[in-house]
């Protein structure tokens, strides 16, 4: 928890990220471009963070106090979407939505989502003028005490999708 956030609890979620595309399809100033696209991969989900060294992780503020999980269950709603322009576009988007420690809240605001019906006033990068949901992704996790030395790591423990 740091003094310096409005938000009480804080997470931490480390992925991996690719993404291509994208190239001008002509040496004219306003060409198209040839589609862009991103993978995401989630790989880990921290309650702490060694505040001394730099990391390239996602910062999620849950409702709930992660020590109180730590080795339980919790979910992580991912929405993945497509966005552009007037000259081309590009698919594999990501967007937290939240972490969630009750499955049936997870299910709830993952089918909201996808039914058009989420929160009104909540921040949707998938709802505008080029942008169109693909999809959304709940990732579980077992949340982990402290990301302390995630270069070394070997540890490769994947989301899992089932419910």
């Amino acid at each position: 928890m740091y003094s310096d956030k409005k938000y009480k609890y804080e997470v931490y979620l480390t992925y991996d990220q690719n993404e291509g595309g994208g190239e001008a399809l002509s040496d004219e100033q306003w060409s198209d471009r040839a589609d862009g696209w991103k993978t995401f991969d989630p790989k880990h989900l921290y309650a702490k963070v060694n505040k001394d060294k730099p990391y390239w992780v996602e910062t999620i503020y849950p409702d709930f106090d992660p020590i109180d999980y730590i080795g339980k269950s919790v979910y992580v709603i991912v929405v993945r979407y497509s966005t552009g322009d007037t000259f081309g576009h590009s698919t594999g988007e990501w967007f937290v939505e939240g972490v969630y420690n009750d499955v049936d809240e997870t299910k709830k605001v993952s089918d909201s989502i996808n039914k058009g019906t989420y929160g009104s006033g909540k921040y949707q990068p998938w709802q505008g003028y080029f942008e169109r949901l693909q999809d959304v992704e709940v990732h579980k996790f077992t949340l982990k005490k402290l990301l302390d030395d995630f270069e070394g790591s070997s540890d490769l423990s994947f989301y899992d999708h089932s419910w």
